[in-house]
């Protein structure tokens, strides 16, 4: 993959999904600033993770024909995984085990009794899994994007600029009422999002399939047990 045939791409790619993404969370953004009035066109908002997706596979088909398509949506599909990595995938999970501890131990505030109960852990990790974003948005970010800037730069660099860019994408939850993003500093947020970059590149990096392609189920996989490790620990 030439890196100078695929800045255009990649160009592409980022403002399609800056687009889609950014117009279906405006209404929400304008409801939060209080020029539009709540109402059910918040409920496009939902819509908006799909952009990284729409993108991914809107480009694929044009540039690269169906058939690549195809295999890009299969690789979301694959669960050949190296056994010795499988461990690496829970590592958000111990993290926030940890540090949930490690809070309540500094500033107890019984936080036990805001973890879900057992019976509903499954079916929140389906819903985050599909509809959080891990589903919608690793086909764009690991599946399309992450080779083509590693075909300019090594993989530390790599993740942080796809990072920093992804942190980028999520700006307008900053500005809407009630998301995790609002009561987060901007700054710590993409600093963190170009920091976890870098693990997802390595999970995915050393767990390629057989023609060398990122595994895209491994990134959706991490992607949505660090969301669900937020919901089992909340802080």
């Amino acid at each position: 993959m030439d890196f100078q045939n695929e800045k255009k791409n990649l160009f592409l790619f980022f403002l399609l999904t800056f687009t889609i993404s950014w117009f279906f969370w405006l209404p929400s953004v304008l409801v939060s600033f209080g020029i539009l009035p709540s109402g059910p066109i918040q409920i496009l908002g939902n819509l908006a993770i799909f952009g990284p997706f729409l993108a991914a596979f809107f480009l694929t088909s044009v540039k690269e024909g169906k058939g690549e398509a195809k295999k890009l949506f299969l690789r979301g599909w694959s669960i050949k995984v190296n056994k010795k990595w499988v461990a690496a995938l829970f590592l958000p999970l111990v993290t926030a085990g940890i540090a949930f501890l490690i809070i309540e131990i500094i500033e107890p505030m019984n936080r036990i009794q805001y973890i879900p109960p057992v019976a509903m852990w499954v079916p929140n990790f389906i819903l985050y899994y599909f509809i959080g974003g891990p589903f919608t948005e690793e086909y764009g970010w690991r599946g399309y994007t992450l080779d083509r800037i590693q075909s300019k730069y090594d993989a530390l660099i790599s993740s942080l600029i796809l990072g920093l860019i992804w942190g980028a994408w999520h700006l307008p939850l900053f500005f809407i009422a009630g998301t995790t993003q609002s009561y987060i500093p901007l700054y710590e947020f993409i600093l963190i999002q170009g920091l976890t970059s870098i693990f997802y590149t390595w999970i995915v990096n050393n767990n390629r399939d057989e023609e060398g392609d990122v595994n895209v189920f491994l990134a959706i996989m991490f992607h949505a047990i660090a969301n669900f490790s937020t919901m089992i620990f909340p802080y």
